[in-house]
């Protein structure tokens, strides 16, 4: 990774994400869902719930846990139940076949734990987790049950939409996405280079930079030239006004991430840059 990314903590976030996504993808069988596992858990207390009560509770949208109870009901792990108190709605309740599930899943689960955490050893793990906490549980409703504020992946998910849904708040006046000043400050580093370069400094696939690529074009920012001597071999050049653009977007992006990252002291901050380094390595 670049050294300019990785002084960016919402780049390291974005990483760090990716690689919860990566493992989770690596490890966990056909059928097995982590937020599938993280809605058996809360409704193991025995208590019906709905499904804006468990989105709350799992802190996913509520569309998210409709297709997760869906799939749970249809594995037979949940069922619907009238709700006592208006009839007209229906309630989930973990059924006697989850509880294998769950210690099943489980196993999968901490597997991928100890797969993220490896780099870090138990100390640096347990700092990163608790730096993590001190960020994010503020932000999180008080459903969520501690077994996921306890969780390095579920954090560090949360913790990456936040930081993303800011700082596309903050750049939205600048006309650029996070991505796109991202973009920016890598040609701005590495100067001229192929589309291809530029997708795997940013850790994206080839389609997604072309979408990048494209607003940044359409914003007179960024554009495509042949190279000298082969004109088969398109370079991406920063025009004029990325600068100012690059600029404007650094300093929303530092007043909101300093916003987000507000519960931490400044030597706090250094050392979750730090561990998130090691995270993403």
């Amino acid at each position: 990774m670049l050294e300019v990314l990785a002084a960016l903590p919402g780049h390291l976030l974005f990483r760090a994400r990716m690689r919860v996504a990566a493992e989770l993808a690596d490890v966990l069988p056909a059928g097995v869902d982590v937020h599938g596992f993280s809605v058996l858990h809360v409704l193991g207390d025995g208590h019906a719930r709905s499904q804006q009560d468990l989105a709350a509770a799992i802190a996913v949208s509520a569309t998210t846990v409709g297709t997760v109870a869906a799939e749970l009901v249809r594995q037979g792990l949940v069922a619907r139940v009238r709700n006592p108190v208006d009839r007209r709605s229906w309630l989930l309740t973990r059924t006697p076949a989850a509880d294998d599930a769950v210690r099943r899943w489980g196993a999968h689960l901490d597997e991928v734990v100890r797969r993220l955490t490896a780099p870090l050893g138990d100390a640096g793990s347990a700092e990163l987790r608790d730096l993590l906490h001190a960020v994010t549980d503020p932000h999180l409703s008080a459903q969520v049950p501690p077994v996921l504020r306890a969780s390095t992946g579920f954090l560090v998910t949360r913790l990456h939409e936040r930081a993303h849904r800011d700082f596309l708040e903050a750049l939205a006046p600048v006309g650029l996405e996070p991505r796109h000043y991202a973009a920016l400050v890598v040609l701005g580093e590495t100067g001229p280079v192929p589309q291809a370069d530029l997708a795997r400094h940013l850790g994206l696939s080839g389609a997604r930079v072309v979408q990048v690529v494209d607003g940044l074009e359409e914003r007179g920012l960024v554009s495509r030239r042949a190279a000298a001597g082969d004109r088969r071999t398109h370079l991406l050049h920063r025009e004029a006004g990325a600068d100012a653009a690059t600029d404007a977007a650094r300093g929303a992006g530092d007043r909101a991430i300093g916003d987000l990252l507000a519960p931490l002291t400044a030597a706090e901050r250094d050392r979750l840059t730090v561990l998130l380094r090691a995270f993403v390595s």
